[in-house]
């Protein structure tokens, strides 16, 4: 997953400013009236994780199962870099849902629920 110092912190400049205004109202009804505080708490682990980026090669002797899941439409992620890092575990499962994006809550949950039920 390509991520790096300069990624993570184009994508935490999204956390403020204009971008910030067009998420209020989802924040605000997502995580309630102390949404402003995870701002800067959101920012610091995108910028730790641009640091310290995920190897797939890291988990390689994992042996407990790990399902990706992604939205075709996911801009974040691309699917080669999903199915590299999915292909580096030992126990892996990659997961395309169709028509749907990155973010796990904006997920059509019929459609999520029917693929995690199925990884049981």
């Amino acid at each position: 997953m390509k991520w790096s110092s300069e990624i993570a912190h184009e994508e935490a400049s999204k956390l403020g400013g204009e971008q910030l205004m067009k998420l209020e109202k989802y924040m605000s009804i997502s995580h309630g009236d102390n949404w402003k505080s995870l701002i800067p708490i959101t920012q610091q682990i995108l910028y730790s994780i641009g640091d310290n980026p995920i190897r797939a090669g890291e988990f390689q002797n994992l042996s407990t199962p790990i399902v990706m899941i992604r939205g075709e439409n996911d801009r974040m992620l691309t699917e080669s870099e999903t199915t590299e890092f999915c292909s580096g575990l030992k126990n892996g499962r990659y997961i395309s849902l169709e028509n749907q994006g990155h973010l796990l809550q904006k997920m059509e949950t019929d459609i999520l629920l029917k693929e995690l039920l199925d990884c049981l």
